[in-house]
């Protein structure tokens, strides 16, 4: 039947409410009887405990608001896990692993558990595990900043303690969190080759210690090639190379004072040009370049001097004046060098007279050169410091003057029709024989006739014997 609400009319029975008020009565009955089954009974009847009994019934089915409620939250939920795997992805490309192992970890056993509650259809409590890990992981992300920062730091104090595996920890994180920074990964080689950069340093102090130069300057070269940045092994290696170059130094300049002992100069310069490139600027080598210039100077006029006084003794005239006027050259002020250049080119010039008759002895046959000759002649035999040399000299002007003062008889034929003509001397004309006499010497004699071709002859007169010299015109035109 079905129940009316008191006071309600029904179509099927007109005209009365006693039928309502019994139904009304009936059905309150009914829930007594209900809640006193519910409520009372069960407290006054034991009943056996039965072992629940698998129902192959199925579930109920829920009502269609909680499965809608159940289907948002499972949406919720699976996209919050989407989310979840972009970050997890994003940072795992980005080394969070070992910038932020533990703490990465934690955050996975969160979403562990989440997985979990997403399996048995705990979707809410999925969903809030899942934006639990993600908020986690936007604060690694934010974090990288400070943890560059951070690890740098570190790695950079792990190597001025020279802890090198700390140094590389520190710096791996550096590295992963910023791959292509340059200070990271340079820290990380450093970390890498600090240990033997440490010993080669070490290896090179002992051999600094020694004085051994070499040696030492070597370890630090390859420490400071390991680890450019490594401080202790370039400052070892400027201070090595440093004592290495003041000893050489030292060495050179010895070497140069033992060479200017020895005249040696050559091998002087050479010890200053190694002091320079040891030590450029020192001011020990302007002192000592002067010296060395100061040095040359009066060892060149030593030299210059004594080459004179040997052109002297050999009569080398020429060669004397070159050694005084480079000398004075040298030094204005020296007066062996004026003194002997004056003495020098004196002489020279008196040699090159002499020399000028002796290859021409023709000239003496004119009186003029021939007067000359004489002079020069009287100067020379009053001279008395001749040489061996410039006595020959002297002797044999004086045979040439001698010769050319004396006569010698030459007798010339021609035929009375041919002029005669000798240079120098005179002309003859016509004439069959004449007889004239000739200092020695070479002459020209031309005879000339109307008609017929000249005729040229050289005559060589020497003293001694008479000549006879045919000369004629025989060849007509």
């Amino acid at each position: 039947p079905t129940l009316t609400p008191p006071g309600t009319a029904t179509a099927a029975e007109p005209g009365g409410s006693r039928p309502n008020l019994w139904l009304w009565a009936a059905a309150l009955l009914l829930l007594s009887l209900a809640f006193a089954v519910i409520l009372i009974l069960p407290s006054m009847v034991q009943t056996p405990v039965v072992e629940p009994v698998p129902t192959l019934e199925p579930t109920a089915t829920p009502e269609p608001a909680g499965r809608s409620l159940l289907l948002q939250q499972k949406g919720i939920a699976e996209a919050e896990l989407e989310q979840l795997l972009r970050r997890r992805a994003e940072l795992e490309s980005q080394g969070v692993t070992v910038w932020a192992g533990e703490e990465y970890e934690t955050v996975l056993e969160g979403v562990t558990r989440a997985d979990e509650e997403l399996e048995a259809g705990h979707f809410a409590q999925a969903a809030t595990g899942y934006q639990a890990a993600i908020l986690r992981l936007d604060q690694l992300q934010q974090s990288r900043a400070d943890r560059f920062q951070n690890a740098l730091a570190s790695g950079m104090l792990a190597l001025d303690q020279l802890d090198a595996n700390a140094a590389q920890q520190h710096f791996r994180i550096a590295v992963a969190l910023r791959p292509g920074d340059g200070e990271a990964q340079q820290g990380l080689a450093r970390s890498q080759t600090l240990d033997q950069v440490v010993a080669l340093t070490g290896e090179a102090q002992g051999q600094e210690q020694l004085r051994q130069w070499e040696a030492a300057i070597g370890y630090y070269q390859q420490a400071v090639e390991l680890d450019a940045h490594y401080q202790p092994a370039r400052e070892g290696l400027n201070r090595a190379q440093a004592a290495q170059r003041e000893e050489g130094f030292r060495a050179a300049m010895t070497s140069l004072q033992g060479a200017l002992d020895q005249r040696d100069f050559s091998g002087a310069q050479r010890a200053l040009d190694q002091a320079g490139n040891l030590k450029p600027g020192a001011p020990e080598l302007e002192d000592a370049a002067q010296r060395l210039l100061v040095e040359k100077r009066r060892h060149r006029l030593f030299v210059l001097r004594r080459g004179g006084k040997e052109a002297m003794a050999r009569e080398d005239w020429a060669g004397a004046v070159r050694h005084y006027t480079e000398a004075l050259k040298l030094d204005p002020g020296a007066g062996f060098a004026r003194d002997g250049l004056t003495n020098a080119e004196r002489r020279l010039q008196l040699q090159r007279r002499l020399e000028h008759y002796l290859q021409q002895p023709e000239r003496l046959q004119a009186e003029r050169p021939l007067a000359n000759a004489r002079s020069l002649l009287d100067h020379l035999q009053a001279l008395v410091d001749r040489g061996p040399k410039l006595q020959a000299q002297t002797a044999q002007l004086a045979g040439l003057v001698a010769a050319a003062d004396s006569r010698v008889v030459v007798r010339l034929h021609s035929d009375g029709a041919t002029d005669v003509l000798i240079y120098r001397v005179g002309r003859f004309g016509q004439f069959r024989q004449k007889e004239l006499e000739l200092r020695p010497g070479t002459y020209t004699l031309v005879g000339s006739r109307e008609g017929y071709r000249d005729v040229r002859k050289t005559l060589k007169v020497q003293a001694g014997a008479a000549i006879d010299v045919v000369i004629r015109c025989e060849e007509r035109i």
